[in-house]
């Protein structure tokens, strides 16, 4: 799933399910040496709501419902 800045979003896992925004994506290629191998994309993502910032892979995120921050 992609998704684009401005995104509301929750992280996929253990813990609080946090609302975040999707801040920049980060693509990186694969290495020199495997150029069949797979492109990696994160998200800059921000929780407002506890005043932090993480950099999250994209499987490990899911859209939100009910987006309030």
């Amino acid at each position: 799933m992609s998704f684009n800045n401005g995104d509301r979003v929750q992280k996929i896992g253990n813990g609080p399910s946090l609302v975040g925004i999707v801040q920049y994506k980060i693509e990186i290629p694969p290495p020199r040496w495997d150029p069949e191998g797979e492109t990696q994309i994160s998200y800059s993502v921000s929780f407002p709501t506890i005043g932090t910032h993480s950099i999250v892979d994209e499987g490990s995120l899911k859209n939100a419902v009910n987006p309030l921050i």
